[in-house]
């Protein structure tokens, strides 16, 4: 048994309290902070669980964001998870080779790059060919590993559309590289070509969101799956979870992806803020009728019960899948979210903070069986007040 944390004077300097929660969500920061802690507790803890039946999964973080330092600070007594420390650094917006660096510079850890190399807005040999060329000859392997391009059903949809301005740009990026024009394929090509010339250099990443896979509309998910993994040279797939409520529990997702993708890498990204009751707790009217329910937000009641009962859901169903190679996680600060500066064991919202704490202790993988953390409160007419609270669970 070890005290992992004790809290009391609390100091939230550089913490995702204070410099992302406080200024994006205002009074609503506290109950945001115990209810993110509680989801990434669980997304951790569905990882660690993940790994433990297939003995690797592949993590990553976001450049924009704080690294996970539970495995790279000291002040943090839980023992080290290797399975869960960050494997690759993304770089969205990588435009720029100095934009690159940047980043390389600023890591406490050289963690290998994937890179958002590709500008959707200015497809042309120059910015395409040329910079993949001297990110090549720039940088090693063992650190640009691979290219992502975001958002692909999305992306499709915009140049498939032949009044929009990237149609010119795609026409002539396709004429420098003697493809025939063709109305109806013509905006497939550059992404198509791009990975066959580089495949050998550098791996080939394409995100898309799940609800893309539950749209009726399959038109561009079929040219992603045949013309891009199946028939081409992209080797990895990233689904963006936005929701974890699906009728069928996540069958369709993994489905899709046995059925359409031959032999594709699968990831999947988490967002790790609580959403705060922005997200919709169905996808369409049809849905939410198979709960004689209507299309709405969720409560924040019905949000941490989602996470809570769905995520184990959710890894039955991708363990199933030989596919699923990781990981990745939006949001940053892991281990470093801070603490509530004006809990009072007197406080209408303590028995929530109890309750949730505990909770996230228990479902937390860098906390082992009797680990226990404390709170302690100078309170004017008692003095100190201690709140513990342990990990009963092996």
């Amino acid at each position: 048994m070890s005290t992992v944390q004790i809290v009391e004077n609390v100091d939230n300097t550089g913490t995702l309290y204070q410099e992302v929660l406080l200024t994006t969500f205002g009074e609503e920061a506290d109950s945001m902070l115990i209810n993110t802690k509680f989801l990434r507790a669980y997304i951790l803890k569905m990882i660690k669980e993940f790994v433990e039946i297939e003995d690797v999964a592949c993590v990553k973080e976001f450049s924009t964001e704080p690294i996970m330092i539970y495995a790279t600070d000291d002040s943090f007594n839980y023992e080290g998870v290797e399975s869960i420390t960050t494997d690759l650094v993304i770089v969205n917006n990588a435009l720029l080779k100095s934009d690159i660096q940047a980043v390389l510079d600023s890591q406490p850890i050289a963690y290998p790059l994937v890179v958002e190399a590709l500008s959707v807005n200015d497809i042309s040999t120059e910015s395409w060919d040329n910079y993949l060329d001297d990110l090549i000859l720039s940088f090693s392997n063992d650190i640009v590993r691979k290219v992502i391009v975001e958002d692909g059903v999305f992306l499709l949809k915009s140049w498939s559309n032949i009044d929009a301005p990237t149609k010119d740009l795609i026409k002539e990026y396709n004429a420098d590289h003697d493809i025939d024009f063709d109305i109806n394929t013509f905006f497939e090509e550059p992404l198509s070509f791009i990975s066959k010339k580089y495949w050998e250099e550098l791996s080939f990443v394409l995100t898309i969101n799940d609800y893309d896979i539950y749209s009726d509309d399959t038109k561009y998910l079929d040219i992603i799956s045949e013309r891009y993994f199946n028939n081409g040279y992209f080797d990895e797939i990233v689904i963006k979870i936005n929701y974890f409520y699906w009728h069928d529990d996540f069958e369709k997702i993994v489905q899709w992806t046995q059925e359409n993708l031959k032999s594709t890498l699968v990831s999947y990204r988490f967002d790790t803020i609580f959403s705060n009751t922005t997200k919709n707790r169905y996808f369409d009217d049809t849905e939410a009728l198979k709960y004689n329910d209507i299309l709405r937000k969720n409560t924040v009641e019905e949000e941490i019960y989602m996470f809570e009962e769905r995520l184990p859901l959710f890894l039955n169903a991708i363990l199933i899948n030989p596919q699923t190679f990781g990981f990745e996680l939006v949001g940053g600060y892991f281990g470093n979210e801070g603490f509530l500066p004006n809990i009072h064991p007197d406080s209408e919202e303590y028995d929530v903070y109890k309750d949730i704490t505990c909770k996230t202790i228990a479902a937390n993988p860098f906390a082992t069986f009797n680990d226990n953390i404390v709170r302690i409160f100078n309170t004017e007419e008692f003095g100190k007040q201690y709140f513990f609270c342990m990990k009963t669970n092996e």
